[in-house]
């Protein structure tokens, strides 16, 4: 992705540095973002549904999958 940006051009002209720079901070804080909420909704998931804690606890091969169905069923924030 950063590569197509660093080629991207607007009306002919390539993004300026200042410009790169602005829409890689956004990038990473939204990235920052989206996992904090993701890890903390999670928790709380986890925490009110003792049969859940106990099956990520137990099959190793559950929490891999669990990530994509927190992420689908929890994308609220609780703050």
């Amino acid at each position: 992705m950063l590569s197509d940006l660093m080629e991207a051009e607007i009306d002919g002209e390539k993004l300026s540095d200042e410009e790169l720079a602005g829409i890689i901070v956004l990038l990473l804080l939204g990235g920052m973002d989206t996992t904090a909420g993701l890890t903390g909704n999670a928790f709380l998931r986890i925490d009110a549904d003792p049969a859940l804690r106990r099956r990520l606890i137990e099959d190793p091969d559950v929490p891999e999958s669990a990530t994509e169905e927190f992420l689908r069923h929890d994308t609220r924030c609780r703050g």
